[in-house]
C-alpha cells in the first residue's frame, strides 16, 4: 500500500510542477505581451464524429491588424465563444518570443487552466496523505 501512496504522490507532484510553470508561462504574456485590439467577426461551429461517440465546439473568428496589415486566427478556447458575441471589440495578448501565439486577454480564459491543473494536482495529495 506504501508503494501507491508514493506512486500518487509523484504523480501528484510531477502534475503540481507543470500546473506552476504552465501559469508562470501565462503570467508572463499577460505581464510582457505585446498588447492590441480585435474584433469577433464569426463563429465557427466544429463538429466530429468517432468510435467514442461525438461533440461540437464553437470557437470565434477574431481580425485584428497587425503591421497596418488585417489578419484573423480562429481562438481555440470554445469557452471564449460563450462570453463574446460577433461584432465585439476584444482586447488581445500577442508573445513577443513565438509570433504566433495569440490569445485573448480575458482572465478566465488566461488563467483557469493552470489554476485547474494546480488544484487537480492537490487532490491526490490530500486524498493519500491526510
Amino acid at each position: 500500500m506504501q508503494l501507491g501512496k508514493t506512486y500518487f504522490l509523484f504523480i501528484g507532484l510531477i502534475i503540481f510542477i507543470f500546473g506552476i510553470a504552465f501559469l508562470y508561462s501565462r503570467l508572463i504574456l499577460f505581464l510582457r505581451g505585446e498588447r492590441s485590439v480585435g474584433k469577433v467577426v464569426n463563429k465557427v461551429t466544429r463538429r466530429w464524429v468517432d468510435q467514442q461517440g461525438g461533440g461540437y465546439s464553437s470557437n470565434l473568428v477574431i481580425q485584428y491588424k497587425k503591421e497596418s496589415q488585417y489578419s484573423e486566427f480562429v481562438e481555440q478556447n470554445s469557452i471564449a465563444s460563450y462570453i463574446y458575441n460577433i461584432g465585439d471589440s476584444v482586447s488581445l495578448l500577442s508573445d513577443k518570443k513565438f509570433g504566433g501565439r495569440i490569445m485573448l486577454q480575458n482572465p478566465i480564459i488566461l488563467f483557469s487552466p493552470p489554476l485547474l491543473l494546480i488544484l487537480l494536482s492537490i487532490v491526490p495529495i490530500l486524498i493519500f496523505y491526510k
